[in-house]
C-alpha cells in the first residue's frame, strides 16, 4: 500500500515535470518562431549593432553602454558584451544581437516558476507560469534586442537569491554570494529603475539581517566585490572624466522629476500606469504606448468606472491577499521572499512616482512578475474559499486570459502578415528583413540615376534608420535623408518608403513620380524634384 503511494507520488511528479517542460517548449516556439524575420530593427537596434561591430573591430571593452532614455546617463556596457558574444557565437549578422534577449525570456519561463511554487500549489504555478508562457507581453519583448529585455530573468534571480542567502541562518555556499553579485553587476546595467531598486534593497537586507547577527559579512563583501568588478568600465570612466556620468544621473533625475503639478496627479497617475501595465502583461488588452487608460475610458462612463474597479480591486485586494500569506507563512525562506517581493513592488511603485507625468508603460518590464504574483494569490484564494466552484470560476478566467494572448501573437506573429498592419497588438516598428529589402530594391534602382543627387523619405523617419544601416553596406550607394530645410536640387531623386496602408492617393509636392516598386507591405515610390 505505501509502496503503491510512492509510485503514485512519482508518477504525478513526472507528470507536473512533463506539463513544465511542454510550458517551456510552447515559450520557446512563440518567443523564436521565424526571429530573426519579423524582428523589430529601429533606431535602439541599429545604434547597438553599429556599436557592437565597432567593439569586434578595436575590442575596446572599456566602453560605456547605451543612454537612459531622455537624458545623457550612460548605463553600463554589459548589454553591449552580451550582444558581443552573440555575433562570435552565431556569426556577424544584425539579427543575431537579440539572442541574448530570446535565451534570457526563455530562462524566465522555469525560473517563474521556481518563484511561484515558493508560495503556491504545483497546479497554480505551472497555470501561471503557462499564462506567462503565452503572455504577448513578455514574447513581444523577446523578439528584439533591447537592454532592459532580459531584466525578467535578473530581477526573478535576485529576489530568489536573496531568499536562499538566510537559508536556515546558516553561513550561505560561496557561489550564491557570487551568483547575486553577478545578477546585481548585470542587472543594474540593463535599466536606470533597477539602480534605484537592487542598491537600497541590497543594502537594507544585508543591514537588516546583519543586525540580526546571521553569518552574512562574507557573503556581503563577496557581492559587492563582484558588483565592483563587473562595473569596471563605469569607475574607470568616472575616474578619467570627473564623476561625468554621475552629474548625467543627477541631471537627468532632476530633468524628468522637475514639474510643479499636485502631488495627487502623480499618485494617480502612478497608479494608471501601475494598473495599466499589469492589465497589458495579463491579458494584452490596453497597449503599453502610453499611459492613457482611464483617460480614454472617462468618454465611456460604464467602461470606466467597471475597468477602473476591477484594476484597482485586483492590485489592492491581491496585496492584501499577498500581506495575509506573509503574516501566516512560517517558513523563514518563503517569508523573505515574500516580503522582499513586496517590498520590491513597493519600491517601484516609489521610483515611477517622480516621472509619473511622464511615464511610458512599456517601462512595466520592471514589475512583470507583480501581476502574476498577485493572479497567484487571488486564484488561491477562490480555489481555497469556493471549492469547485472557485476552481471552475478560475480555470474560465485562465482560459480566457490565455486566448486574449494567443491571439495578438498569432495575427502578429504566425498571420504571415506585416506586424504593423496585422491587427495583433503594437508592434510599433519595421521588421529587419523588411528594412533589408527595401535597402536592396533602392540600392540596385539608384543604379539607374548615377549623375543626379538622392534623397530618402519614410511614412515614419525611425524606418530610415534600419534601411540606412543596410544601405550603408552597399559601396555603390550614397542618399540623404530628406527633411524640411534639406535645400533639393531640381531633378534630385526621391525615394519614399510608404506604409501599403498610407499609399492610397499618395503624393508629394513639388515631385512628379517616375516609377514605383513594392517591398512586402511597403510602396517605394522613386519621384524626381520638379
Amino acid at each position: 500500500m505505501i509502496n503503491a503511494i510512492f509510485d503514485r507520488i512519482k508518477k504525478t511528479q513526472k507528470h507536473k515535470i512533463v506539463v513544465l517542460l511542454i510550458i517551456i517548449a510552447l515559450g520557446i516556439f512563440l518567443r523564436g518562431y521565424n526571429f530573426r524575420g519579423l524582428q523589430r530593427f529601429d533606431e535602439d537596434e541599429v545604434r547597438d549593432v553599429v556599436i557592437v561591430e565597432q567593439l569586434q573591430q578595436d575590442h575596446n571593452f572599456l566602453i560605456m553602454g547605451p543612454y537612459a532614455s531622455g537624458t545623457i546617463f550612460d548605463l553600463g556596457p554589459a548589454y553591449y558584451y552580451m550582444e558581443y558574444i552573440a555575433l562570435i557565437i552565431f556569426g556577424n549578422d544584425p539579427g543575431n544581437l537579440a539572442y541574448p534577449t530570446l535565451l534570457f525570456s526563455v530562462l524566465a519561463i522555469p525560473l517563474l516558476y521556481v518563484f511561484l511554487k515558493k508560495f503556491f500549489t504545483e497546479n497554480i504555478s505551472l497555470a501561471v507560469t503557462a499564462l506567462y508562457s503565452v503572455s504577448f507581453y513578455a514574447i513581444k519583448y523577446a523578439r528584439f534586442a533591447w537592454n532592459p529585455n532580459p531584466l525578467p530573468f535578473f530581477i526573478l534571480a535576485f529576489l530568489l537569491m536573496l531568499g536562499v542567502l538566510v537559508k536556515d541562518k546558516k553561513e550561505p555556499q560561496i557561489y550564491w554570494s557570487v551568483l547575486l553579485g553577478i545578477v546585481i553587476g548585470i542587472g543594474i546595467q540593463l535599466h536606470t529603475f533597477i539602480i534605484v531598486i537592487f542598491l537600497p534593497i541590497t543594502a537594507l537586507y544585508y543591514g537588516y539581517f546583519l543586525w540580526k547577527k546571521y553569518p552574512l559579512g562574507k557573503s556581503f563583501v563577496i557581492a559587492v566585490f563582484c558588483v565592483a568588478f563587473l562595473n569596471i568600465p563605469q569607475f574607470i570612466h568616472e575616474v578619467r572624466t570627473g564623476g561625468e556620468n554621475s552629474r548625467a544621473f543627477v541631471a537627468g533625475f532632476v530633468t524628468k522629476t522637475s514639474n510643479s503639478e499636485p502631488v495627487q496627479k502623480y499618485i494617480l497617475k502612478d497608479l494608471e500606469c501601475y494598473a495599466q501595465g499589469s492589465s497589458y502583461m495579463l491579458s494584452a488588452m490596453n497597449d503599453d504606448s502610453n499611459c492613457l487608460l482611464f483617460h480614454e475610458l472617462k468618454r465611456h462612463l460604464f467602461a470606466f468606472y467597471s475597468n477602473l474597479i476591477l484594476t484597482l480591486t485586483f492590485l489592492f485586494g491581491g496585496l492584501i491577499l499577498a500581506v495575509i500569506k506573509l503574516k501566516k507563512e512560517k517558513d523563514e525562506t518563503k517569508k523573505v521572499l515574500l516580503a522582499l517581493s513586496l517590498i520590491y513592488a513597493a519600491s517601484s511603485f516609489l521610483v515611477f512616482l517622480p516621472i509619473a507625468l511622464k511615464f511610458d508603460a512599456r517601462y512595466c518590464i520592471i514589475i512583470f512578475f507583480v501581476p502574476f504574483l498577485l493572479l497567484g494569490f487571488w486564484m488561491d484564494f477562490f480555489v481555497e474559499k469556493f471549492k469547485i466552484i472557485g476552481l471552475l470560476f478560475v480555470i474560465v478566467i485562465l482560459g480566457w486570459l490565455a486566448v486574449s494572448n494567443i491571439v495578438p501573437v498569432g495575427k502578429t506573429y504566425f498571420s504571415g502578415l506585416n506586424p504593423n498592419h496585422s491587427g495583433g497588438g503594437d508592434f510599433n516598428g519595421i521588421v529587419l528583413t523588411d528594412a533589408e529589402r527595401i535597402s536592396k530594391f533602392i540600392a540596385l534602382r539608384s543604379l539607374e540615376y548615377p549623375e543626379n543627387r538622392l534623397y530618402l523619405l519614410a511614412s515614419q523617419h525611425k524606418y530610415l534608420y534600419a534601411i540606412n544601416y543596410f544601405l550603408s553596406k552597399q559601396s555603390n550607394f550614397k542618399a540623404s535623408e530628406l527633411i524640411k530645410e534639406s535645400i533639393v536640387e531640381k531633378n534630385s531623386i526621391l525615394f519614399s518608403i510608404v506604409d501599403n496602408p498610407n499609399s492610397r492617393n499618395y503624393a508629394l509636392q513639388g515631385y512628379s513620380e517616375i516609377d514605383a516598386g513594392e517591398v512586402g507591405t511597403y510602396d517605394i515610390f522613386i519621384m524626381r524634384k520638379e
